[in-house]
């Protein structure tokens, strides 16, 4: 470096490490020049760069923890503008399929890569966000040259200048395609629960002690004659497709069940708007969390009937089926049973 010095005149600047008294290490930048080629006086100049160094150090944490929850999240970042990409994450090229030591792949190819029935919405939807100047999302399909498919939500934020001129729009995106998979997945179990129902004639609920039904399956709305539309009735509105005679013994059987969280068996008539009653057995089992419990029953159309023969009913008794008692005098109707399973 000396020889260098005296032909050239100068040193370009360069970083060497030292060691302090205390033994703790020094990074520092160094440079020199003379005042005339050849000459013997110049300057020299020794900068400390520990700040710097430990600027750079924080820097590359953050970017290896930004990196590691990109990849445990499946979130991918770019940013781009009219021509150019200008960023792209290593988590983004994964979840494009593109190569990370490729460096960023071309605005070309991505578009490529975006499934061409989603291809016309995505560039509806940027270019409906730049003439708004505003953040927009989308959410698309991607096909990678394998010819897997996945499923990936994006929200682009666009920058503009204090002129107006667009300088890039940087986008986060998700790769979505297990809860897509799981959506699925959950959308046809719910279509074979609902045709099962549908077909056996059973419908479900589920009511919590707060006094509202958390669940009421759409068959269910069948058998009692209820308007889906306004949803899960109360326990009122429940209460009031009850036969008369077996309302309070049914308004008492569940909060019987959840004072003592136990399940039982139950024959009931209801009738709809119309007064025509239908038979029903249920079973209720709670569903215990923690202090409060909640119920669950699936009570089962069993037959329609105006004047159905004269049957059995009475009160529940600790874990046994309870002692028949005669309908009133009078009224012949199918009449209910109770098995406590406490």
């Amino acid at each position: 470096m000396i020889q260098e010095q005296r032909l050239t005149g100068a040193l370009p600047p360069f970083e060497k490490e030292y060691f302090r008294k205390d033994g703790s290490r020094v990074p520092v930048l160094i440079g020199v020049a003379t005042f005339e080629k050849g000459g013997n006086q110049g300057v020299a100049f020794v900068l400390d760069l520990t700040e710097r160094k430990r600027g750079e150090e924080r820097l590359r944490r953050s970017e290896a923890y930004l990196a590691e929850a990109q990849r445990l999240s499946h979130t991918g970042s770019a940013a781009y503008n009219e021509t150019e990409i200008l960023y792209w994450s290593e988590e983004a090229s994964r979840i494009w399929g593109f190569d990370p030591l490729q460096g960023i792949p071309s605005r070309e190819a991505v578009w490529q890569r975006i499934h061409p029935d989603d291809l016309d919405r995505v560039n509806e939807n940027v270019e409906h966000g730049l003439r708004e100047k505003r953040s927009f999302a989308n959410e698309f399909r991607i096909i990678l040259p394998d010819g897997t498919i996945k499923h990936i939500e994006a929200v682009n934020y666009p920058v503009f200048s204090a002129s107006g001129e667009l300088l890039e729009i940087v986008v986060t995106g998700i790769d979505v395609t297990e809860r897509k998979r799981a959506e699925q997945t959950l959308q046809r179990s719910q279509f074979y629960l609902s045709e099962g129902q549908r077909i056996a004639r059973i419908g479900s609920w589920a009511f919590n002690p707060s006094g509202f039904f958390d669940h009421w399956s759409q068959e269910l709305f069948q058998i009692y004659g209820l308007d889906p539309q306004k949803g899960a009735p109360t326990l009122e509105q429940y209460l009031a497709t009850v036969h008369p005679l077996d309302r309070d013994f049914m308004a008492e059987t569940i909060k019987r069940m959840h004072a003592e969280r136990c399940g039982c068996d139950v024959k009931n008539e209801s009738f709809d708007p119309t007064a025509s009653y239908a038979t029903f057995a249920a079973s209720v089992f709670p569903l215990l969390k923690t202090k409060s419990s909640k119920g669950f029953s699936a009570p089962q159309w069993i037959s329609p009937s105006r004047n159905c023969s004269h049957r059995s009913y009475g009160r529940a008794k600790e874990g046994s089926a309870t002692t028949p008692i005669p309908p009133p005098i009078g009224f012949g109707r199918s009449v209910r049973t109770t098995n406590s399973r406490c």
